[in-house]
């Protein structure tokens, strides 16, 4: 795989169909309000139970809720990221990171941030800048956004590093860590198929074993 990882390609939409995918749901300009009020209405959508919204280029985009195979992993890696983080760190599964650069906010299956950076009271979403890492587990609907929109999204924020679970990666089910952003790039630090050990550098120092990332059948 190349050094650096995509950028955002004007217009992208993320594909989908059928029951487990993806919806863009409306497109919301700016207007007057500007960020504020893109804010403001994702955070006021009417969401159906269990499904996760995301602002994403200005758009509400909604998330089925996910399958065994994501709860599989997420429970893998969220048990080793909490041997690894300070105490006064949280992981959170359902924190919103605003990123107001690309009219956003993105909802990651795993967010690492200080305790001192998530919300409080009517806020609705952190600043994708107090992240010290995001995590990313596709589905074959979210998989291409999440390899471009909401990877160039974490790297302008400055997101230090981004852990992307791929089962549907071109060249077989994968786990890539991307690292050093600069501008929307982030560079690839390392990419292992499912079943091998992934370093995770300092602040976390330690590996990120993938035994347990069964591949899709569906």
């Amino acid at each position: 795989m190349d050094d650096v990882t995509a950028r955002v390609p004007q217009g992208a939409v993320p594909g989908g169909g059928g029951v487990m995918s993806t919806r863009r749901v409306e497109q919301m300009p700016a207007g007057a309000g500007g960020w504020a009020d893109l804010a403001r209405r994702w955070a006021e959508s009417d969401v159906p139970e269990g499904w996760r919204a995301e602002l994403i280029e200005g758009a509400v985009t909604l998330s089925p809720p996910p399958d065994r195979h994501h709860h599989i992993v997420l429970d893998q890696i969220q048990r080793q990221l909490y041997a690894a983080i300070p105490p006064d760190w949280g992981i959170y599964q359902r924190l919103g990171l605003a990123v107001p650069a690309c009219e956003g906010v993105f909802v990651p299956d795993l967010a690492v941030v200080p305790k001192r950076g998530v919300p409080h009271g009517e806020s609705a979403y952190a600043p994708a800048a107090a992240a010290r890492m995001t995590v990313e587990i596709t589905s074959r609907a979210s998989a291409h956004r999440d390899r471009t929109t909401k990877a160039a999204g974490y790297a302008l924020a400055g997101v230090p590093l981004y852990v992307l679970e791929d089962g549907w990666a071109p060249r077989g089910p994968s786990v890539t860590l991307y690292g050093v952003p600069e501008g929307e790039a982030y560079r690839v630090l390392g990419t292992v198929g499912f079943g091998a050990d992934l370093h995770l550098p300092e602040p976390f120092g330690t590996t990120l074993e993938t035994g347990a990332f069964a591949t899709r059948t569906t």
